[in-house]
């Protein structure tokens, strides 16, 4: 599920992304690795980005690089298991504050 705000923020259409993995916002260096470090999460349960934010590069839909700040948080419905993110994009004012 993707609001719309998210579209905007990427690219892409909700027919174009619903379905997809979530890989294919990752950087291409990246992406490969992406279902490795679920995979890693859910048999190890040590999160190393669930529960925590951190600064990442998202890519997308014309393969730009967007600088923002990921929350990543677990939710369990039943024995199903999701995960929630929040995006913000750092604009140029952001990334000029952290500079100095």
């Amino acid at each position: 599920m993707v609001n719309e705000t998210m579209l905007r923020f990427v690219g892409y259409t909700r027919a174009e992304i619903t379905g997809k993995n979530v890989s294919s916002l990752v950087p291409d260096i990246l992406a490969p690795m992406h279902d490795q470090f679920i995979e890693n999460y859910i048999s190890s349960g040590n999160a190393r980005v669930i529960g925590r934010g951190r600064d990442v590069l998202l890519q997308d839909k014309n393969r730009h690089l967007v600088h923002c700040f990921l929350r990543l948080s677990e939710c369990k419905r039943g024995s199903s298991l999701f995960f929630v993110a929040q995006l913000d994009k750092y604009n140029s004012l952001d990334n000029a504050k952290k500079d100095t």
